[in-house]
């Protein structure tokens, strides 16, 4: 089985082991609800500069998860000072959303 399930560039789950650092592939364009969620050793994650979208949870229980990196950019202050926040998931769906616009 791939580590990665992804449908017409849409990444539905995430089938690996709980590794401690993802590199999403280059070919995703948007992140599906839950796609990660209760990855329970993961540290790191590196998603794709064109990926647009991301879903509801996608980091769900991914307690250690402490790096996130949106194309090159380092972009771990949203889980250092957002994670805990209600409105976790829009904050971070606007950054990836914004992206390409802003270039963080």
């Amino acid at each position: 089985m791939a580590d990665f399930e992804i449908q017409n560039g849409v990444l539905i789950r995430y089938h690996g082991e709980n590794r401690g650092a993802v590199v999403i592939p280059d070919n995703v364009t948007a992140i599906g609800d839950w796609a990660f969620a209760f990855c329970n050793s993961l540290q790191k994650i590196t998603i794709p500069a064109k990926c647009t979208f991301i879903g509801h949870d996608i980091f769900k229980d991914c307690l250690y998860l402490k790096t996130l990196k949106i194309g090159d950019h380092d972009c771990s202050f949203v889980l250092k000072y957002y994670r805990d926040k209600e409105n976790f998931d829009e904050i971070l769906k606007m950054i990836i959303r914004n992206y390409n616009n802003y270039k963080l």
